[in-house]
């Protein structure tokens, strides 16, 4: 399997995938949706030593409400998720795709 599909609406119905970081995608966007309040990522060192961090729920709502403003994102949208769920960028991808409520193709 090359890429995943995710509906955030339908996450109860998507058959866990046997893949592990598209499983690592779904397991995320499952946490989004039941509501968990930190998450921790990591950076993906290219600036430097890589780096975990901890993001507060708080923190990536906030980034997704200015984002969304900024680029006019709605739930019409379906969102490429093309950089790894594992670190910082791909996880804001994610979590801007299920709270927007745009369908989700992960490669």
């Amino acid at each position: 399997m090359r890429y995943f599909n995710i509906n955030p609406t339908q996450l109860h119905k998507i058959s866990r995938p046997k893949n592990k970081y598209f499983e690592q995608a779904l397991d995320f966007c499952i946490e989004w949706q039941r509501g968990q309040t930190e998450f921790v990522r990591h950076t993906s060192g290219s600036t430097g030593e890589p780096k975990s961090i901890k993001l507060t729920r708080q923190q990536i709502q906030a980034s997704i409400t200015l984002t969304r403003k900024s680029l006019g994102l709605n739930s019409d949208f379906c969102s490429l998720i093309c950089l790894n769920v594992n670190y910082i960028a791909g996880t804001m991808m994610l979590a801007r795709a299920m709270e927007i409520g745009m369908d989700m193709i992960v490669v």
